[in-house]
């Protein structure tokens, strides 16, 4: 949620006067804030903040969600749904070939099927966990072998 948060952020700036060549400034979480709470959704800069925050764990209501979708122009699955998520930013046209993110709108780090598999996993059992890790691990040597292969072939 924070990533995605931060995403919009930056990518949704305010109006530059006619003429202008300066980037527009980007929305402050006051301004986020105000107009949610215009809207009959209260909502405070500091709880814009801390959903900004990736160390923050918090749980937003789902009227903050669809509120804070509403203020950038998003339907309130964006955030909720995976799927929504990724069809979105294709009709935006912010993936690449492959798939991923583009650079100037990707979050540093992690690729964004990443963060969305990394959000699937959380709350798993122990078990699961370790099960997953066994697969990650599986498909890492197997990548690691099918490159070297790809590599001997080209020399």
């Amino acid at each position: 949620m924070a990533e995605i948060l931060e995403m919009l952020f930056d990518r949704h700036r305010k109006p530059v006067p006619h003429g202008s060549t300066r980037p527009g400034r980007p929305y402050s979480n006051q301004e986020v804030a105000d107009w949610c709470t215009a809207r009959g959704v209260e909502m405070s800069q500091t709880h814009v903040w801390n959903l900004r925050q990736v160390s923050k764990a918090v749980d937003p209501r789902v009227s903050h969600l669809k509120a804070i979708a509403e203020f950038f122009g998003y339907r309130p699955a964006y955030f909720l749904d995976p799927e929504v998520y990724w069809e979105t930013e294709a009709q935006l046209g912010t993936l690449s070939q492959d798939g991923d993110a583009a650079r100037d709108v990707s979050i540093p780090h992690q690729h964004a099927q990443a963060r969305v598999l990394m959000r699937r996993v959380d709350g798993l059992t122990a078990a699961g966990l370790t099960l997953i890790a066994g697969v990650v691990e599986q498909v890492a040597e197997w990548e690691k072998q099918r490159s070297h292969v790809q590599d001997t072939k080209e020399s």
